[in-house]
């Protein structure tokens, strides 16, 4: 079995670090593959560490017809079994091979946002097309939404993502430290990128009204995006700058996140939501929003606790609570943890392999 992996961004999130433990650990059983991504992204500097196979490919627009044609003579050359697009336009780029550049090879596609498709021609066609033998959704409701635009829904199934279940140093106070938080402070913090789909508004406003009940709190943005500007300006005009840090992107999050005491996620789409995951395994409480697949993963008042999406005063009104109750944080994050060990990287490596080799025994 040989398959190709896909991959368009340039930047380094989520969805590149799903693929990422999807090849270390298919290596690992002895699966042949080659990772196809961006001239100079975060995933050619990973394959070159990690010493995996790639291709790196310029990629001129979302529709360079160059990039698709490059992918179907590699795709051919290789003799791949399978193609697995991580992405939506390496998604596209696999779809203009197959039409334009005559590529063969079945794909297998990954589905990690819980938008609709677009209601096109172009995007049915695009999602229905008879190459692609499976869509892999990281949740339930990822499939409830693209089952909408399927012809044959028989063909998306679900794998939740998976984590690092042993990488966090649990003891870990590296913010406290790195920015001299006192220990009288209670750390409340997000780990995402500062877009839109990360809604910091409503976690500016939600600490804002945490402020006005308890100021012996201390807010970290951890991540950088199109939205800092904005959510810096944001923050200064509310007058609340002496209690937020930016730190930026941070490689260590292994580090970085058990150093926060709450992990405030107020999504306003999330296909799953990978961050609470790690968050669990780290020993550290959330409270989030219900966006996209979250209430698939937190269970109200045991695991964790979630408030409708936009809703700044429930989502302080449970940070309060945990802040007043240490009896609660410590359960809910006891009951996390043992959330968090059915959601490995390793069962989710062995779910998509059992899709490949379903897909292949198909084509016999």
């Amino acid at each position: 079995m040989k398959i190709i992996h896909v991959s368009t961004p340039l930047s380094w999130r989520g969805g590149e670090q799903q693929i990422a433990y999807l090849c270390l650990e298919l290596r690992k059983v002895g699966i042949e593959q080659m990772v196809v991504c961006r001239q100079g992204s975060k995933m050619e500097d990973f394959c070159k560490r990690e010493n995996l196979a790639f291709t790196g490919l310029k990629k001129r627009t979302s529709l360079d017809p160059g990039f698709a044609r490059k992918l179907s003579r590699l795709v051919k050359d290789q003799k791949a079994d399978i193609v697995h697009p991580h992405d939506s336009h390496a998604h596209t780029f696999c779809i203009v091979a197959a039409r334009l550049f005559g590529m063969k090879t079945p794909i297998v596609l990954h589905r990690r946002v819980d938008y609709p498709v677009k209601n096109t021609r172009a995007s049915y066609y695009k999602y229905n097309h008879p190459q692609i033998e499976k869509i892999i959704c990281v949740s339930r409701k990822v499939k409830r939404i693209l089952d909408q635009s399927l012809k044959d829904t028989t063909k998306s199934l679900v794998i939740y993502s998976g984590i690092d279940l042993e990488k966090f140093d649990r003891n870990s106070r590296i913010l406290r430290q790195e920015y001299g938080i006192p220990p009288s402070k209670t750390i409340i913090g997000n780990v995402a990128a500062i877009t839109q789909q990360k809604d910091y508004f409503t976690f500016v406003a939600t600490a804002q009204k945490i402020l006005e009940k308890n100021q012996e709190v201390h807010f970290f943005i951890v991540g950088d995006g199109d939205q800092r500007t904005e959510i810096t300006r944001l923050v200064t005009q509310k007058g609340l700058d002496s209690y937020f840090t930016y730190t930026g992107f941070r490689s260590d999050i292994h580090r970085v996140l058990p150093s926060l005491d709450i992990l405030l996620f107020p999504s306003e789409k999330e296909g799953l939501g990978t961050t609470i995951l790690d968050a669990f395994a780290a020993g550290v409480p959330v409270v989030a929003s219900n966006a996209g697949g979250i209430p698939e993963l937190i269970k109200q008042a045991q695991n964790g606790f979630i408030a409708p999406v936009k809703n700044p005063d429930e989502l302080a009104r449970y940070c309060l609570l945990l802040l007043e109750r240490p009896d609660l944080r410590q359960k809910i994050s006891f009951e996390a943890f043992k959330t968090a060990q059915t959601f490995s990287k390793e069962n989710m490596a062995q779910q998509v392999l059992k899709v490949y080799e379903k897909v292949l025994q198909g084509r016999l």
